[in-house]
C-alpha cells in the first residue's frame, strides 16, 4: 500500500484500486466476512471531490452537478471486482450514503478566510 501511495507523488489517488489492494489484503489474510466501506476524500488544490465505495450506495451532490454510485460487493465477498469511483469539481456538496439498513448525509463547505 506504501508503495502505491508513493507513487501517486501529487496527482489524484485512484481509490478503486486502493479498494482493490484492500480486498487482496483482507483475502490473503483470510479474514472472512463481507465488509462494506467508502473511501474518499476532498483534494484541496484542484477542489475536486473522489469517492469509492463497496458494498454502499453512494450520490454526491455539489453545485454543478449530481452523480449516483450504485452498490458493488463490499469488501471480503469476492476474490477480484472493479469498483466504481466519483472524482467532481465542487466546493459545496452533499453525500448521502446508504445500504439495505442504513442512512447517512456528509456535508461539505470550503471554509472562507475572514480578512
Amino acid at each position: 500500500m506504501q508503495t502505491y501511495l508513493n507513487s501517486q507523488s501529487n496527482k489524484l489517488f485512484n481509490i478503486s484500486e486502493m479498494l482493490e489492494q484492500i480486498n487482496t489484503l483482507l483475502m490473503d489474510l483470510g479474514i472472512k466476512g463481507q465488509f462494506p466501506i467508502l473511501l474518499g476524500y476532498f483534494h484541496t488544490e484542484s477542489k475536486t471531490i473522489v469517492l469509492a465505495s463497496a458494498g454502499l450506495n453512494v450520490k454526491l451532490k455539489t453545485e454543478n452537478k449530481e452523480v449516483e454510485l450504485s452498490s458493488s460487493a463490499p469488501l471480503g465477498s469476492l476474490q477480484s471486482i472493479a469498483y466504481q469511483q466519483i472524482m467532481e469539481k465542487g466546493i459545496d456538496w452533499q453525500c448521502k450514503i446508504w445500504n439495505h439498513k442504513h442512512r447517512m448525509t456528509l456535508m461539505f463547505n470550503s471554509l472562507v478566510e475572514i480578512l
